[in-house]
C-alpha cells in the first residue's frame, strides 16, 4: 500500500511522538534524581547548540559583544565538576560556537580541520598542553585550558574556512564596539577605592578590573580593540566611521583608567604598527598638531589640572624606577630559568606555576603568597609547557607575521587598512607579553585565535600582487 498526500506524514508523526515521549520519560528521570532546573538547562542548551550548528559565525559575533558582561558565569558545579570549571557567559559561546561548527562539519562528511599557515603549529601547542596531565600537581587546570583552547582552535578553523573578509570586518565592527563598552563601563563604574600611587609609582592601588577584575587583562584587552576601532574611524560609510571614533575615545579612556604600564606599551605599539597605513599616519601628524598648538595656548596646563593624567604621567615615570632593578619581576626572571632548566622539554603543566614557584622562592605576601605567572608570554610558555610549547609558540608566531606582513603588502585600500589592524593587536599584545602573560584569561586568549583566523583569511583573500605593480608591469 502507498500513503499519498498527507498520509506520507504518519510515519514521520509516530517518530516524533516516540521520541518526545522517550525525551519526556528520561527529562522526568533525571529532574527525579537531580533537580528540576537541570533538564530544563540541558533542553535549553540543545536549544542553543541547534542555532549554533546552524549559524556558529554569528554566535562568535555575540561572544565578543558580551565580553563587557564576562562577570556572569555559568556555574557548573551542578554537574559535579570543581569550582574552578565555570564558564563566563562569552567564554560559553566561543566553546559553543567551535564545536557546533566542528559537529556540523562532521554531520556533512568533513573534517574539522582546515589546512593553513597556523594549523600545525596550533596543533603542537594544543599537544604540549597534553603530558601536564599526568605531570601536573593539580590536574583540573590542565585539563580546563586543553579543553577550551581546543575549542579555541576550532574557532580558528572555522573562520578561516568562512574565508569571506565580510567577516572579518564584522569581527573588528564588534570588537572594537565592545572594548568601547568595556571602557566606559570602567570610567562609569571605576571601583569603590580611588586609584592611588604608592612610592616611585611602580605601585598602583585601586585600579579597575572593569569586567575582568584585573586592570591588566583589562588593559590587553582594550589594546587589542584599539586598532579595530582606528581603522573603522577612517574606513567606510560615515555611520561606522562615528563608531570608530567614539569607540577610539572610550578605549582610550578604559587604558588611562587601567594605568597599566604594559597596557600603555601596547597601546603605544599597536599605534606605531597602525603608522604603516597611510591614512593613520595623516590624521595622525594632524591630531598631533592640533594638540601641540592647544597645549602651547594653555601654557602648558590643558590637562596639568586633570588628576587622571597625573597619575598616568606617574606610572610611565615609574618605568625609569622599574628598569633600574626595583620591579620584583626582575626577581621572576631570574628565577624562571631554572625551573626550565629542572623540566625541560614538556615543563611543569598549564597554570602549575602559582604551586611550583614556591619551591624556588618566589614568594610575595602582597598577592597572597605565589606569583601566578612568569610575567612573561615565552618564559611562561617555556615553564609551563616546556621547550616544546616554547617551539610551537614562536613556529606560530613566525608564521603569523608571515602571513600579516603578505596581507599587507598585497592588500590595498581599506582591506589594507583592515590587515594592519590585526598585525597592530598582535604588536601589541607582544610587547605586552614582554611584560606580563594577561593570555591566561580564555577572553583574551579567544579573541587571539580569532584574530589568527582573521589575519589568515585576509592574506588568503590578497591578490597575488600589489595592482601598482601589476600596473607598472
Amino acid at each position: 500500500m502507498t500513503l499519498r498526500g498527507d498520509a506520507r506524514l504518519i510515519p514521520l508523526a509516530v517518530a516524533v511522538s516516540l521520541l518526545a515521549a522517550v525525551g519526556g520519560a528520561l527529562t522526568a528521570a533525571l529532574a527525579y534524581e537531580t533537580s528540576p532546573t537541570i533538564p530544563l538547562a540541558v533542553a535549553a542548551g540543545l536549544a542553543i547548540l541547534a542555532l549554533a550548528i546552524a549559524m556558529p559565525i554569528r554566535l562568535v559575533y555575540v561572544a565578543i559583544l558580551l565580553v563587557p558582561f564576562k562577570l556572569y558565569t555559568i556555574d557548573l558545579k551542578a554537574l559535579g565538576l570543581p569550582p574552578g570549571a565555570g564558564l563566563s557567559l562569552p567564554e560559553g559561546l566561543f566553546v559553543l560556537s567551535g564545536v557546533a561548527w566542528a559537529i556540523g562539519r562532521l554531520a556533512v562528511g568533513k573534517w574539522p580541520v582546515v589546512p593553513s599557515p597556523l594549523g600545525k603549529p596550533y596543533a603542537l601547542l594544543l599537544l604540549a598542553i597534553v603530558p601536564g596531565l599526568v605531570m601536573a600537581i593539580h590536574p583540573f587546570p590542565v585539563v580546563k585550558m586543553l579543553v577550551m583552547w581546543t575549542a579555541l582552535f576550532l574557532v580558528y578553523q572555522m573562520i578561516v574556512a568562512d574565508g569571506r573578509p565580510e567577516t572579518v570586518r564584522t569581527i573588528l565592527l564588534a570588537l572594537a564596539v565592545a572594548a568601547a563598552v568595556v571602557g566606559l563601563k570602567a570610567a562609569v563604574a571605576p571601583g569603590s577605592e580611588q586609584p592611588q600611587l604608592l612610592g616611585l609609582g611602580e605601585v598602583a592601588e585601586g585600579r579597575p578590573g572593569g569586567a575582568f577584575e584585573d586592570p591588566n587583562i583589562l588593559a590587553t584587552f582594550e589594546a587589542l580593540g584599539l586598532p579595530a576601532a582606528v581603522a573603522l574611524a577612517l574606513g567606510r560609510g560615515l555611520l561606522l566611521r562615528a563608531v570608530g571614533a567614539v569607540s577610539f575615545g572610550l578605549i582610550v579612556a578604559g587604558l588611562s583608567l587601567s594605568l597599566s604600564r604594559g597596557g600603555f606599551l601596547a597601546a603605544a605599539g599597536a599605534l606605531a604598527v597602525m603608522l604603516a597605513w597611510r591614512p593613520f599616519r595623516y590624521t595622525g601628524v594632524a591630531a598631533l598638531l592640533i594638540f601641540l598648538a592647544l597645549q602651547s595656548a594653555s601654557g602648558g596646563s590643558l590637562f596639568g589640572q586633570i588628576e587622571q593624567t597625573s597619575l598616568v604621567e606617574g606610572r610611565l615615570q615609574s618605568v625609569s624606577y622599574a628598569a633600574a632593578g626595583g620591579d620584583p619581576r626582575f626577581a621572576i626572571w631570574r628565577t624562571t630559568p631554572e625551573m626550565i632548566a629542572a623540566h625541560p622539554f614538556f615543563g611543569i603543566g598549564a597554570n602549575q606555576f602559582p604551586d611550583v614557584s614556591l619551591r624556588y622562592g618566589l614568594f610575595t605576601e602582597d598577592l597572597r603568597g605565589s606569583y601566578q605567572h612568569a610575567h612573561n608570554l615565552p618564559l611562561t610558555i617555556a615553564a609551563e609547557l616546556g621547550l616544546v610549547g616554547l617551539a610551537a609558540l614562536l613556529w606560530a608566531s613566525f608564521a603569523l607575521a608571515r602571513v600579516l606582513l603578505g596581507a599587507a603588502r598585497r592588500l590595498q585600500g581599506h582591506d589594507r587598512g583592515v590587515a594592519i589592524a590585526i598585525a597592530a593587536a598582535f604588536a601589541g599584545l607582544a610587547l605586552q607579553g614582554m611584560v606580563d602573560y594577561t593570555i591566561s584569561s580564555n577572553t583574551i586568549a579567544a579573541v587571539t585565535f580569532v584574530l589568527a583566523g582573521c589575519a589568515v583569511v585576509m592574506w588568503r583573500s590578497a591578490p597575488a600582487q600589489p595592482e601598482s605593480d601589476a600596473a607598472s608591469a
